[in-house]
This record gives C-alpha cells, sequence and structure tokens, in this order.
C-alpha cells in the first residue's frame, strides 16, 4: 500500500478478517512511515452510498472485513429485487 502511494495511486482497499484489526492497519501503516495516509472504515458508510462521491474517500485505505461484505449481500438478497452489496459498493 505505501509504495503504491508513493507512486501516486493514492487509494487501497484493505480487507482483513475482522473489524477490530482496523487499529492495527494503521499502527502497521505509521510503523512504516506512513502515518499520513487515513484509513476510513466501510461500516461508517451506507451500502446505498456512492462512495465515490466522498470527499474524504478520494484518498487513502479503506478498511472492509470478509464478513461485513458477506453479511450485506445476505441482508440484500432477502429483501429481493436489485441486489446492492458491499462489494457493488467498492467496485463502482
Amino acid at each position: 500500500i505505501f509504495e503504491n502511494f508513493i507512486r501516486g495511486r493514492t487509494k487501497a482497499v484493505w480487507v482483513s478478517s475482522g473489524g477490530d484489526l482496523i487499529q492495527d492497519a494503521s499502527r502497521d501503516l505509521k510503523d512504516i512511515g506512513a502515518s499520513k495516509i487515513t484509513v476510513h472504515d466501510l461500516r461508517g458508510y451506507n451500502v446505498e452510498e456512492e462512495l465515490w462521491r466522498v470527499p474524504a474517500l478520494k484518498r487513502g485505505v479503506l478498511f472492509v472485513t470478509y464478513s461485513l461484505l458477506v453479511q450485506e449481500k445476505r441482508q440484500e438478497k432477502r429483501r429481493g429485487g436489485n441486489v446492492r452489496n458491499r462489494l457493488d459498493q467498492l467496485l463502482e
């Protein structure tokens, strides 16, 4: 992630097994000298929100867990109609 930022690619996705590991992700970046890279928690955004329109997310790392991606998809499937899930949200 840090090397990509140095090369001008200023957005990344960090997929983890647990939400409590976001502090570890921030600490790890700080430990390698990348403390200016902001880590954003996907849990703070609604699944209907268009992430590409959020100014704060133009730069930084979007932290997401495996369970969050799967959980939202299951909930949306139960509702029927167009399925909108977190993976769709990330890929837009």
